[in-house]
């Protein structure tokens, strides 16, 4: 498929650090977790133009380059509006196979965080609603919330990293890991593509 190589090399560059419970691994991890969120909203809004032309793509792009975007996890947001039954825009939108499991380790993360550093992420959905486009918004609110700006937090990181190793692994099998190259390359799409990114 289109990213396991990429995916595999990032994973191995995580591993490579001597304590899994250190800030040394959990920053590699959060790189890794930033990748996996970027190269996902890319999948998705490549496919949504190059398939399909669609306007709510090409707005997010625009937005992107012109600084106006809401942030990546934003991205995720619109999968629900597009063709469902597109193959990245069908595994962001709906539940995946082993929802219990997602829904489980997200649960862990907000319930550490909540306990340990009195913060609490957004509410979780239920199992039976919760999709990659809610989950994925998980990956950049850890970074901001346990990082906080370059304070280090010694005693989180041997708690979230094993729970963040598993999101991200997860997140990679589900959306990433999946995609074939036809789904996300160019092909004759509708309408002009001139002026896809102008604001």
């Amino acid at each position: 498929m289109a990213f396991e190589s990429l995916t595999k090399t990032l994973l191995a560059r995580a591993d490579e650090v001597r304590d899994p419970g250190s800030g040394d691994a959990y920053l590699r991890l959060t790189s890794l977790g930033e990748a996996t969120l970027k190269l996902s909203a890319i999948c998705l809004l490549s496919e949504a133009v190059y398939r399909d032309g669609s306007e709510l793509a090409k707005k997010a792009i625009a937005d992107t380059v012109a600084g106006r975007s809401l942030g990546w996890a934003s991205v995720f947001e619109i999968s629900g509006r597009l063709a469902p039954d597109r193959e990245v825009a069908r595994r962001i939108s709906t539940p995946p196979a082993r929802v219990e499991e997602l829904h489980d380790l997200w649960t862990q993360i907000h319930d550490l965080l909540k306990n340990e550093l009195g913060v609490a992420l957004e509410g979780i959905p239920k199992p039976k609603s919760l999709a990659w486009r809610h989950a994925m918004r998980v990956l950049t609110i850890v970074r901001n919330k346990v990082k906080g700006h370059g304070a280090p937090l010694p005693h989180v990181y041997p708690k979230i990293n094993p729970l963040l190793r598993r999101f991200i692994e997860r997140a990679l099998g589900d959306v990433l890991d999946p995609t074939s190259p036809s789904s996300v390359r160019p092909a004759k799409a509708r309408g002009s593509s001139s002026d896809w990114a102008r604001p």
